[in-house]
C-alpha cells in the first residue's frame, strides 16, 4: 500500500509539473449591443487541464470585482437598463497559471430604455438656461450615474458623430465649445459645486457625488469621469471660477493650442465657467414600461350603405385618444387607457341611388 501510494504521489507531482497555463483560444466578444430587457452571453474557449473560470466586471472607480457564482465558460445576464451595461472579463487559471481575457463591453441602446428617456437638444445655452430648459420639459440635464450609462451616452454620440457630414459636425463642435475648457466642444451635464466649492451635486437629486478638487474623493464609490490622463487625474482643477460640469466632445486643451499637453479626453468630465454657451440632452424619469405603438382589430372595415356599428379593439400599454372629422361616422369612447374597445358607428350613405 506504501508503494501505491508514492507512486500515486509521484504521478500527481509529475501532472503538477507538466501542466500547461491556460490559454486563450476564442474570447468573449469585444463589443454587444442590446436591447433594454434582453439577455446576453459572453463566452470564452480556453486550452488546458482542470480550468477554473471566474467572471468579472469593471465598477468604476473601484476597478474590477468578480460576479458572485459566475464560474463557468460563459456568463448570462439580463439587461434591463442602460445601467446595467458595463465591461466584463474572465479569469482562467489551473495549477500551473492564469490568463485574463481582454475585456467585453455590452452597452445597452439607450432609447430602449423603459425607465428613461433622453431628449437631445438643438440650443447652445450656459448652464443656468439649459437647466431652466430641461425644467420647462419635465426633465433635468443629463446625469450620469453609472458606467453602464455612461458607455450607452457614448455610444449615442458616436454613433450620432459618425453619421454626421463632415462640416455639420464641425458646426456643431464650433458652436457648442467652451472658452473655459481649453477651446474645446462639450455637453452639459447637470452637476455643479456653486453652491459650496468642491461639493458637486446633481442639480435634480441633489446627490452629492465628489468632495474635493483633483485630488478629491467620490462620495460613497459615486461613479465619475472626471479628465485624466495614463498618469494622473487633472479634473476637477477650478481654475477661474468653473462650477459648472461638461462631457467633454474631444481632447482638451484643444490640440491646435497646446499639442502634447492634454488634461483629458473625449467623454471625459471636466468643471468650466457656467458661462458658456453648450448644447445639452434633457434626461427624464419615466417609471414604467416602454411605450409601444397602439395597435387596433380590424385595422380596416367595408361598413353597409344602409349604416351600422362595430367595435374596434385597441393593445395598448398607455394613454389613447382616437382622432376622426367624418360627419357620417361617430367613436364611442374617444379616449382611453390601456387596452380597450372603442365602437364606430356609421350613418346611412344618403347619396346612393336607390
Amino acid at each position: 500500500m506504501k508503494f501505491l501510494f508514492i507512486v500515486i504521489s509521484f504521478l500527481a507531482f509529475y501532472a503538477f509539473l507538466n501542466a500547461q497555463s491556460p490559454v486563450i483560444i476564442e474570447p468573449p466578444v469585444v463589443a454587444t449591443t442590446a436591447e433594454a430587457g434582453s439577455s446576453v452571453t459572453l463566452s470564452v474557449t480556453a486550452s488546458g487541464e482542470s480550468l477554473s473560470y471566474q467572471w468579472q466586471t469593471y465598477l468604476p472607480p473601484a476597478g474590477w470585482q468578480d460576479i458572485v457564482g459566475e464560474t463557468e465558460s460563459s456568463y448570462t445576464a439580463t439587461y434591463s437598463a442602460i445601467s446595467d451595461g458595463g465591461a466584463f472579463r474572465v479569469e482562467i487559471s489551473n495549477s500551473a497559471g492564469s490568463v485574463t481575457s481582454e475585456l467585453a463591453q455590452v452597452v445597452v441602446e439607450l432609447f430602449t430604455d423603459p425607465s428613461k428617456s433622453y431628449l437631445p437638444t438643438n440650443s447652445a445655452l450656459t448652464w443656468a438656461e439649459a437647466k431652466a430648459a430641461a425644467e420647462s420639459e419635465g426633465g433635468y440635464l443629463l446625469e450620469l450615474n453609472s458606467y453602464g450609462e455612461w458607455l450607452s451616452v457614448v455610444a449615442f454620440l458616436e454613433t450620432s458623430f459618425a453619421a454626421m457630414p463632415g462640416e455639420a459636425r464641425d458646426t456643431f463642435f464650433a458652436t457648442s465649445y467652451a472658452p473655459s475648457g481649453g477651446d474645446a466642444a462639450y455637453l452639459w451635464l447637470g452637476g455643479s459645486d456653486a453652491a459650496v466649492e468642491g461639493e458637486w451635486r446633481w442639480a435634480n437629486s441633489g446627490e452629492q457625488f465628489w468632495s474635493g478638487g483633483v485630488n478629491g474623493t467620490a462620495v460613497n464609490g459615486a461613479f465619475n469621469r472626471w479628465g485624466k490622463t495614463t498618469t494622473q487625474q487633472n479634473e476637477p482643477d477650478d481654475s477661474g471660477n468653473q462650477d459648472a460640469l461638461a462631457l467633454a466632445l474631444e481632447t482638451w486643451p484643444w490640440v491646435g493650442n497646446n499639442p502634447g499637453f492634454e488634461l483629458g479626453s473625449a467623454y471625459q468630465w471636466n468643471d468650466i465657467s457656467a458661462d458658456s454657451n453648450l448644447y445639452f440632452i434633457i434626461e427624464k424619469d419615466l417609471g414604467g414600461p416602454k411605450v409601444e405603438v397602439p395597435s387596433i382589430n380590424p385595422a380596416s372595415k367595408a361598413t353597409a350603405g344602409g349604416g351600422e356599428s362595430y367595435d374596434i379593439t385597441i393593445t395598448s400599454n398607455t394613454d389613447w385618444t382616437v382622432t376622426e372629422s367624418l360627419d357620417w361616422a361617430s367613436v364611442s369612447p374617444a379616449s382611453g387607457s390601456g387596452n380597450g374597445t372603442v365602437t364606430v358607428t356609421v350613418g346611412a350613405n344618403t347619396t346612393m341611388g336607390a
